[in-house]
């Protein structure tokens, strides 16, 4: 099969290798919130927990994988990363915090730059790469997102071969 365009692997990625992790005794980690085969750590202080992720796997709940990327025209990327450079979580799209923002869920053309009931990152004013909007100081601010670019390499269908599909 001809290879096939960065793009649509991500696409299929994104609904395609859920594979969970054994479920453990703490409240915060039953059932396993993390994903593809990422291990609930319990917080020992706090009633938090973390995921351990398995390489390559990465973000809150493991949820971010090797082909969630942004090509060289970021303002396409239509990806699941949900947080800033710096560490903090995006604000939802459609929080009211947003409001007097320039891009927020509520602008008459938000579908057109994938921007909705959400809190993933997007880059509608046509950024150098995709951002969010987050909270710092109390005050609405924006940061880039820790989302990579794609390699440009065409993947072939055999890369999809180890997913297991899973209908949403």
């Amino acid at each position: 099969m001809v290879g096939l365009p960065v793009r649509q692997v991500m696409a299929l990625l994104l609904t395609c290798c859920s594979v969970f992790s054994t479920l453990t005794a703490s409240r915060q980690c039953s059932p396993n919130p993390c994903k593809n085969g990422g291990t609930c750590v319990r917080n020992r202080y706090r009633s938090k927990f973390t995921c351990k992720c398995p390489e390559p796997f990465r973000g809150r709940f493991c949820e971010i994988g090797p082909y969630d990327c942004y090509e060289e025209d970021s303002s396409t990327y239509r990806g699941r990363v949900n947080q800033a450079e710096n560490g903090r979580t995006c604000l939802h799209w459609n929080s009211h915090h947003l409001l007097d923002q320039p891009f927020n869920a509520f602008m008459e053309d938000a579908d057109s730059y994938g921007i909705g009931e959400h809190n993933f990152c997007r880059n509608p004013d046509d950024d150098e790469k995709p951002w969010c909007y987050i909270r710092k100081n109390k005050e609405v601010d924006w940061e880039y997102c820790d989302v990579s670019p794609c390699s440009g390499k065409q993947f072939e269908a055999s890369d999809l071969a180890a997913c297991r599909w899973s209908r949403y």
